[in-house]
């Protein structure tokens, strides 16, 4: 009985050894990572969201659950195509724009939405469903009269990604309705733009400002707000936050320590269990000596 005890209380231990040898291959991973481009993106979609990520990391491991491919958060599939054009694209943006997953079924949906807030437990998740084509995002006006007005392009133009990231962002966020320049435009092209009482365009992006026009024809009237873009924070080129990298090695030697620490009771265990197949095996020989000599009295 002993013996098993000394089993019993084994088995959890060794469980755990292997399971903490995974947490560490993990931020190992995560460490190593940080250098990549790819791992940067991941590391800013956790400073983000933290759950989002979570449901990331889940989802490149679980594609096969869906009926079609489900995109990962836009931080992680999307890029600019000209890193000067990274402030304008997402300023047009918000948080929640960035950390979107994006299915293209209502299966899907429900599907994700019942792994990440019932079965994970999670609840700053954000999902989308892409059902209309990049293709039918029709831009109101011709590049050729956009670039007449002194814009670079439309905001769609200066990201990539899948097509149904985009697309989705283009429906929420009329990318392909808003023309974007790295320099300011002209008086004469704001003015045409502001004054027009049906322009097509509504909001901009020219220098440091975003603009959005607001016409209310019932009262004849309009207002027009402007604010500053902000450096992007998103799709750069910065270095991960130092810190960041030292989360993970503090994280890699707290696993190591208990890793430490239960290696020590392993071989605690493993003495106790040595001592008692010791002495097993005296009382064995003990009882084969006491039964040759019972065999030689009776002979």
């Amino acid at each position: 009985m002993k013996a098993k005890e000394v089993t019993d209380k084994r088995q959890p231990l060794v469980a755990r050894v292997h399971e903490l040898k995974r947490l560490i291959e993990q931020e190992e991973r995560r460490l190593q990572n940080l250098d990549s481009q790819s791992g940067q993106q991941e590391a800013k979609l956790q400073r983000l969201s933290s759950d989002s990520h979570k449901v990331y990391l889940w989802l490149l491991e679980n594609q096969d659950k869906f009926e079609k491919e489900v995109f990962g958060p836009p931080i992680v599939t999307c890029s600019v195509t000209d890193s000067r054009y990274a402030d304008a694209v997402e300023s047009l943006l918000q948080r929640n724009d960035l950390s979107a997953f994006t299915v293209q079924t209502r299966n899907d949906f429900r599907t994700m939405q019942k792994m990440a807030i019932k079965e994970m437990g999670l609840h700053d998740i954000t999902l989308k469903t892409s059902s209309a084509p990049l293709s039918a995002m029709r831009s109101p006006v011709t590049d050729e009269e956009i670039r007449r007005l002194g814009f670079d392009g439309w905001a769609k133009d200066f990201i990539t990604g899948p097509e149904p990231v985009i697309a989705s962002l283009c429906s929420e966020n009329r990318l392909h309705q808003t023309p974007v320049s790295l320099r300011d435009i002209s008086d004469e092209a704001y003015n045409k733009l502001e004054n027009a009482e049906a322009s097509p365009i509504s909001s901009w992006v020219s220098g440091k400002h975003s603009y959005q026009v607001t016409r209310r024809r019932e009262y004849n009237a309009k207002s027009t707000r402007v604010r500053q873009v902000r450096p992007a924070q998103a799709w750069t080129s910065q270095p991960v936050d130092a810190s960041l990298k030292q989360q993970h090695r503090e994280a890699i030697q707290t696993y190591n320590r208990e890793m430490s620490e239960i290696r020590e009771e392993l071989n605690s265990e493993k003495e106790k269990a040595q001592e008692i197949g010791n002495a097993l095996q005296r009382l064995n020989d003990e009882m084969v000596g006491d039964f040759a000599r019972l065999t030689l009295a009776y002979d």
